[in-house]
């Protein structure tokens, strides 16, 4: 439970937070062994996952065998940002190899994700936040790469795409057509 609560404190920290180079989570007394753990429990994923063109983690059991899916799926590939931004935030926790060991897998899981930006025809077109904003966002404030940005501008377009005047929001799903009644 303690390393949940670690987890959910280094994602929360991380995202609303700048990016502290000068004080990595992994040198705060107490947090290093936690760190540690999570490295492991990652590292296990990334291996029985392979690549991202094999799928995105969605659940694991104890068997260690993940359920997996793909940007474009309208049923569960709204979470295949999670894991790259995971990735992301444990490059920005950590110091020199591990460090560079993280960059390298979120920048490998974060690209092909690019295409998603531009998703509108997604069933919830809403998706694309979550699909884009963990993992180029985090690219983006982490490494200041602008094509991160350019990936971030298009997905904030085409969420603006989605802007209803009438009700003064972004409309998660297309007008559903509703036939005329007989009299």
């Amino acid at each position: 439970m303690q390393r949940l609560a670690l987890l959910a404190w280094v994602s929360v920290t991380c995202l609303a937070g700048e990016a502290h180079a000068s004080s990595p989570l992994d040198s705060l007394p107490g947090i290093a062994s936690d760190l540690t753990f999570i490295e492991q429990q990652v590292t296990k994923t990334l291996t029985s996952l392979g690549s991202p063109a094999s799928g995105y983690p969605v659940s694991g059991g104890d068997s260690g065998t993940w359920t997996k899916t793909v940007p474009s799926s309208n049923g569960e590939g709204w979470t295949t940002g999670f894991f790259p931004g995971e990735l992301w935030l444990l490059s920005q926790a950590t110091t020199g190899q591990q460090q560079q060991q993280w960059l390298t897998a979120a920048e490998q899981w974060t690209a092909p994700l690019a295409s998603q930006a531009s998703n509108v025809s997604r069933v919830d077109p809403t998706d694309i936040g979550f699909i884009i904003g963990t993992s180029f966002g985090n690219g983006y404030r982490l490494t200041g790469d602008p094509s991160y940005q350019s990936v971030l501008v298009t997905a904030g377009g085409s969420l603006a795409s989605l802007y209803n005047s009438k009700v003064g929001a972004v409309q998660s799903w297309p007008p559903v057509s509703i036939p005329p009644t007989m009299p």
